[in-house]
């Protein structure tokens, strides 16, 4: 069978170095290389190399008589984190390293809660256990807070007395067969790879993978771990996009076949971004495994390959399922202008690109259409992205002070309305605006009745309102957390055509925010440090200062471990202080907490200085028609003015 294994870490954990050995101990590699020699196999592109960092994911694969298994290293730096999110979509199992001296750190957090809402099974590595400082009990328990379930140390490959009287403390059934005598050691197996698969118990392993100590037992284990049954119905191949890759002029696509089979001149059919079905042929399939490239003429179930001749296929997309469209949970926080000397025109086409590769980055044009514009997580990303540019396209570039990604929510419930009707056009769209969870994004339900608008025109709202993002009226930023419910809506049976919906949609929505107030909201960051005690005090300071909150700190034995929350606004380029007045000797994690209201909206609007009434790529007016001729109604206007009775709660 053919299993996808993602392994996870925050930077410096040892992550890297742990695949390699184990693709090195599996006879996949020859020989082995380092980080810090800078000749390891998955880190393949120069700038990894030689910053010694993972940015890309990457796989390398494993032959065995019964399985293959594709080995996923993942950045572990929280500025990649998109590029390792993007990963999660195709991974069968997780393993999560951490270090045996710091434990589990925010990184490890952000991961093994994105493991856990896709119905991933985790295993633990402990790795550096040689560190002066290891703890691993200490780790062990750490983990045990994280997961909340289950978990054992498994430090052998056999099951000794000793495991099967542990193991059996875990359930019932197994405590009475074992004060039996009557327990057998496949009762426990059972126990172990059920548990396992329904995320109900989390094995660790420990080890220090830069002296290959630790991988025989973990590799043992996993083998005997691994799901061996596997159903997916679909009428027809499918398969999930995780990754898009320019290489040498060719568009690879990169899939995770979910069931049946791919071949060479096959149809697959997919939606676009604007919504429409794209049917095209794959004209090439690649079997990769690091830098080697094989051409294949089928891809079979579970199988990770690159397709050839998909033209603008994006990351998340279902090949075969266009309605499927998965989603990223994790956000930029940035956004900088690219400054450089290049054509406008060349540059915006270089960092479309780019965005086909990272869709976080959302590259687009300023508003006054003079500056590219990308969204982005820190600094240290945009290092990267200054020598990537230049590596690829040829040219340098700097980037502005990194501004801050607001978005903007609802108060309180507000219906709008979206009239379409120039000659020859109709389209009658009524919305209501409810204020959703915070983080929930933007949902859609119909409260309309189908002998008023059918299933298909209900259906083609839905697809319009997801078509783009849609601005708030506070400074113009991305809504979010609101629950959209079409309550009515008309088509003409001679006129509606085109995009007739999808204009009064988008009129319909922006009427009622126009009609209400909204909330400004700024990204927060969820802080983890540990420092020494004389240290304390100053951290808390600052993240006050900040505007953040800090929970009661934990003191330990040789240091203190802090929690809390702060804006971005103030707190994003806080690491190089951090690094410098703690002399490398702390640990700062900044990992994303949500969104919440801001605290200067004034500053922020005078700065702005946006007017929602007179921006020109969103209206909420409406088009009505009167002998023949088109009119506009204005959006303060418009609900008196619409052809159908308005309904409401």
């Amino acid at each position: 069978m053919n299993h996808t294994i993602g392994v996870f870490a925050h930077v410096d954990t040892g992550k890297t170095t742990f695949v390699e050995q184990w693709l090195y101990n599996s006879g996949s590699l020859k020989q082995k290389g380092r980080v810090d020699h800078k000749n390891s196999f998955l880190d393949q592109h120069r700038i990894e190399k030689a910053r010694g960092i993972t940015i890309f994911s990457d796989y390398g694969v494993i032959e065995t008589a019964t399985d293959r298994l594709y080995i996923m290293d993942t950045p572990g730096h929280v500025d990649f984190q998109m590029e390792m999110e993007r990963a999660l979509s195709v991974i069968d199992v997780g393993v999560l390293l951490v270090s045996a001296k710091e434990g589990v750190v925010s990184h490890t957090r952000t991961v093994y809660h994105l493991l856990k809402d896709r119905n991933i099974p985790v295993i633990f590595f402990i790795n550096k256990t040689d560190l002066l400082g290891a703890d691993v009990k200490k780790v062990t328990s750490m983990i045990d807070q994280l997961t909340g379930t289950d978990s054992y140390l498994f430090e052998t490959s056999d099951l000794k007395a000793t495991d099967i009287e542990a193991l059996a403390l875990l359930a019932e059934s197994l405590m009475d067969a074992y004060l039996s005598d009557t327990l057998k050691e496949k009762d426990i197996m059972t126990f172990i790879t059920e548990r396992f698969k329904e995320s109900a118990l989390v094995p660790v392993f420990k080890g220090a993978t830069l002296h290959n100590e630790g991988l025989d037992v973990f590799d043992h284990w996993l083998r005997r771990l691994l799901p061996r049954e596997k159903h997916v119905e679909h009428h027809q191949p499918v398969a999930d996009v995780f990754k898009v890759r320019y290489e040498n002029g060719e568009r690879l696509v990169f899939v995770k076949v979910l069931a049946g089979e791919f071949n060479v001149r096959d149809e697959v059919t997919y939606k676009t971004f604007t919504g429409e079905l794209m049917t095209e042929k794959i004209t090439a399939i690649k079997q990769m495994n690091g830098p080697k490239q094989t051409s294949i003429q089928s891809a079979t179930t579970g199988m990770l390959v690159a397709l050839v001749g998909l033209s603008t296929v994006q990351v998340f997309d279902r090949l075969n399922d266009p309605d499927y469209q998965g989603v990223s949970k994790l956000k930029p926080t940035l956004t900088v202008d690219i400054i450089t000397s290049a054509d406008l025109h060349d540059l915006y086409q270089d960092m479309l690109k780019l965005t086909e590769e990272d869709p976080s980055l959302a590259a687009r044009l300023s508003q006054d259409k003079t500056r590219v514009q990308l969204d982005v997580h820190g600094e240290v990303q945009l290092e990267i992205l200054a020598d990537i540019i230049s590596d690829r396209f040829g040219y340098e570039v700097t980037f502005s002070q990194p501004d801050i990604l607001y978005q903007e929510t609802i108060k309180q419930p507000v219906y709008g309305y979206g009239h379409f009707e120039p000659l020859k056009h109709y389209a009658e769209v009524h919305l209501l605006l409810e204020p959703a969870k915070r983080g929930s994004g933007i949902q859609f339900k119909s409260a309309c009745d189908v002998n008023q608008l059918s299933v298909s025109h209900q259906r083609l709202i839905e697809q319009h309102l997801f078509e783009k993002s849609h601005k708030g009226t506070v400074i113009g930023a991305p809504l979010t957390d609101v629950s959209v419910t079409l309550t009515n809506g008309q088509a003409h049976e001679k006129h509606t055509s085109g995009g007739d919906f999808r204009e009064a949609t988008w009129r319909a929505l922006r009427q009622a925010l126009l009609m209400t107030d909204m909330v400004l909201l700024e990204p927060l960051y969820r802080v983890e440090a540990t420092v020494t005690p004389d240290l304390l005090g100053k951290l808390m300071q600052d993240i006050t200062k900040a505007g953040g909150e800090t929970d009661a700190p934990l003191i330990r034995e040789t240091d203190v471990f802090l929690t809390g929350r702060v804006p971005v606004k103030t707190f994003y380029d806080y690491p190089k202080k951090f690094l410098s007045y703690t002399k490398g000797e702390g640990h700062l994690g900044l990992s994303f907490f949500g969104y919440d209201e801001v605290n200067d909206l004034e500053s922020i609007t005078a700065a702005q200085a946006y007017d929602p009434w007179h921006d020109e790529e969103t209206t909420g007016d409406s088009i009505f028609c009167q002998k023949g001729k088109g009119y506009t109604v204005k959006a303060d206007e418009a609900a008196q003015a619409m052809h159908l009775p308005i309904i409401k709660k």
